[in-house]
């Protein structure tokens, strides 16, 4: 008998020292990291990969940091013989800068494919010369652009 009553004594502490503890809160933010793209670093602490999309549109926020995911946005070049390169120089996360020498009648042409006769128009945006260099700035939207001269 004596042996079960320190049993049950026993267990009666283990049970009544549970009830007064405190759950932790604790939580898993639904977000998209993938593999591949490329390494962003900042101080001590860096990413390796693809950010991409968050699961449930809002940032991921912890301390002072926040990470936003969204659509990735593409702009790109295609060369066509005989036009002078067509630079594409990035000034901020919402627009870049395409540059190219300011030499012929050359068109700036835009598309959201880079196959060539598949929706191909002019860019209307004010093109800009200074020392023999033309220049447009292009905002940087969701989805792919990519620009030639004609």
């Amino acid at each position: 008998m004596k042996s079960n009553l320190q049993t049950i004594t026993a267990m009666f502490g283990l049970l009544l020292g549970a009830a007064s503890l405190h759950a932790q809160n604790y939580s898993v933010q639904p977000s998209v990291v993938g593999g591949g793209g490329g390494l962003s670093a900042g101080g001590k602490y860096a990413i390796h990969g693809t950010v991409g999309q968050s699961g449930i549109g809002s940032p991921s926020i912890g301390g002072n940091y926040a990470l936003q995911g969204g659509f990735w946005s593409l702009i790109g070049t295609v060369p066509t013989p005989g036009t002078p390169t067509l630079q594409i120089i990035p000034n901020s996360p919402t627009t870049v800068t395409l540059l190219w020498a300011a030499e012929g009648n050359f068109v700036l042409q835009q598309s959201t494919t880079p196959l060539p006769g598949t929706g191909w128009v002019p860019n209307l945006l004010a093109v800009k010369t200074i020392n023999g260099t033309n220049s447009v700035v292009v905002p940087v939207q969701q989805g792919s652009f990519f620009f030639r001269l004609n």
